[in-house]
């Protein structure tokens, strides 16, 4: 069945509207790809931040993700994808242990790394276990 992208990207902003934080997070993947309409950025960050708001983990991820990505300020992106591992997400958690273990945009810091790749083995990424594993 091919996928019709503009109208999924109505029925998530239709979701998003009624106040479900999936919905908007959903929206603001597609926004910032440019799927079933043209790419916005800023309206993609808008949505991401409602659907973090509104309780969707991934959400906040893929809004710290993207503002790095923008090469925003740290405590810009740093918030939402400790939102985001918090809540449960093992990408932001995985995200996380890899700023921190590599000393992306402010000093290096092992144990934090490895804490964020256990959280994100926990929640079932097996990468990060790997990862975790890996840090003495």
């Amino acid at each position: 069945m091919p996928r019709d992208e503009k109208k999924a990207r109505a029925l998530f902003e239709s979701a998003c509207n009624a106040g479900a934080g999936m919905g908007c997070s959903n929206l603001g993947v597609m926004l910032i790809q440019g799927k079933g309409g043209k790419k916005d950025e800023a309206l993609a960050e808008d949505r991401l931040s409602l659907g973090c708001e509104r309780g969707d983990p991934t959400g906040c991820t893929k809004l710290g993700v993207m503002l790095y990505n923008a090469r925003r300020a740290p405590q810009r992106y740093l918030a939402p994808l400790s939102k985001g591992c918090t809540m449960g997400d093992a990408a932001g958690c995985r995200y996380l242990g890899t700023l921190y273990g590599e000393g992306r945009d402010f000093p290096k810091d092992l144990p934090l790394a490895k804490q964020h790749f256990a959280r994100a083995c926990s929640l079932g990424d097996p990468e990060a276990c790997g990862y975790a594993s890996a840090i003495r």
